[in-house]
């Protein structure tokens, strides 16, 4: 009986643990258009307002294979529809780097 009771306990803390952001996605399919976007410094802005701004740039290699790894910090929090066009611009702009959007 415990056992089962065990199981049951499990299963319902991984079903409550469920994530609610996406954690797969095709970068061409995500939303939204980056026309609104403009970068001055290191602060990224749509239509006029602060949305992220870039925290650290790394080179990584491994063996001969190297990629530039860029991180940004987003403003607001939860993975919303600027995360998306945000992600979708830096995709497009470096397209063979490893981009990290930091959510709150």
């Amino acid at each position: 009986m415990k056992k089962i009771s065990f199981i049951i306990l499990g299963l319902i803390g991984l079903v409550s643990c469920r994530s609610q952001y996406p954690t797969h996605f095709k970068v061409n399919r995500l939303e939204g258009s980056f026309n609104d976007i403009s970068v001055k410094n290191d602060t990224f802005y749509y239509v006029g307002q602060p949305i992220a701004s870039y925290t650290n740039m790394e080179l990584e290699c491994l063996e001969s294979n190297c990629v530039l790894e860029i991180s940004m910090a987003q403003f607001t929090s939860g993975f919303n529809d600027t995360t998306q066009v945000l992600m979708k611009y830096l995709h497009t702009q470096h397209p063979h780097s490893k981009i990290e959007v930091k959510v709150k």
